[in-house]
């Protein structure tokens, strides 16, 4: 296992800018394209705008479900580890990604409790992929594709079955039978992922006599999605050209957003390619399919500029605490 990642430590960037480089290559008329066609840099302003506050509102929601456990953990610091950890998911070394960065972080700051000050991290996590197939699955409800409608089909009973499975299961955790059942306890010894379930079923249980504590950040997580959709719109906006609706871009970016999840560092390359593939499924009789994924590309590497900035800030707070880091990354080799 050491080997491999050591291995992917060497390949996770040549693989990202590998396929960015192919998409490049095959999108050199896009390019030329855009540079003739009149630009709106209001909306690229505006689309860095809502980026950043879709980002903060994630740093928000984790502090908030950190203090409803009793931890002192300011808003401050949440904002610092959050950006730190958006670093780390392009510069860290190793397989330590951000939230592996952030939970050893919260942990290493509290005296006692410290794995269930880990847990929110994950905890955090996982409310924010359900609140990302909730408006997925809305967008796909909503959304009107032209073209490889058996592909979205498939896409939307994804969402559609994620969503209703994810929010039935976590109304079911806040019920303490369901929590102290064998069932749940099995799963909690299996190998792997049984140790992971149990940690975050802890921090899940101290949450049963506030539920709405999770579900108002869930709710905040799905606002949070829907600004980051009107985010990618905005760049596809600023470009002049056409661009899938704004609904639509309620679908197709939480698609892309799941795809991003592929290890390379912070989902280049594979986020980029599945934006400008979705982009192929949208377009009317009037624009062409290849002139769509070039725009779907654009609008992706715009998109991406805006993400990268927020995170240059984190890579600021990450090197000025070089030593601090350095302590995260031994404890969390430790504990792997």
């Amino acid at each position: 296992m050491s080997h491999f990642k050591t291995l992917w430590t060497w390949l996770k960037w040549p693989l990202a800018l590998a396929i960015l480089g192919v998409l490049i290559w095959r999108n050199q008329e896009g390019f030329r394209h855009f540079a003739r066609q009149d630009k709106h840099w209001g909306y690229f302003g505006l689309s860095f705008v809502l980026a950043t506050v879709s980002i903060f509102m994630t740093f928000l929601r984790w502090s908030w479900l950190v203090r409803a456990l009793g931890f002192h953990f300011p808003l401050r610091n949440a904002c610092r580890l959050g950006l730190m950890g958006m670093a780390v998911s392009y510069v860290g070394p190793g397989m330590v990604g951000g939230d592996s960065f952030k939970a050893v972080s919260i942990a290493s700051g509290q005296a006692s409790r410290r794995i269930v000050a880990a847990a929110t991290v994950f905890l955090d996590r996982i409310l924010g992929l359900l609140a990302l197939m909730w408006v997925g699955a809305l967008g796909a409800f909503i959304s009107m594709p032209t073209h490889r409608q058996e592909l979205h089909l498939a896409a939307r009973w994804i969402f559609w079955i994620s969503s209703g499975v994810g929010t039935l299961g976590l109304i079911a955790l806040m019920i303490p039978a369901v929590t102290r059942s064998p069932l749940v306890s099995w799963v909690s010894h299996l190998p792997l992922v049984g140790r992971i379930f149990s940690q975050l079923l802890e921090g899940v249980a101290l949450y049963q006599k506030r539920p709405t504590v999770l579900f108002f950040a869930t709710a905040i997580a799905a606002v949070g999605h829907v600004m980051m959709c009107s985010s990618l719109y905005c760049c596809a906006q600023g470009l002049g050209g056409w661009s899938p609706g704004l609904i639509d871009h309620c679908y197709l970016t939480p698609t892309a957003e799941i795809i991003g999840l592929i290890p390379t560092p912070g989902g280049v390359g594979p986020q980029e390619l599945a934006i400008q593939e979705l982009y192929k499924t949208f377009p009317p009789d009037d624009v062409g399919i290849e002139v769509a994924g070039q725009a779907g590309f654009l609008a992706s590497l715009a998109f991406r500029l805006n993400t990268m900035l927020i995170a240059a800030v984190g890579a600021l707070f990450y090197f000025a605490a070089k030593s601090e880091v350095n302590d995260v990354q031994r404890a969390e080799s430790t504990a792997a």
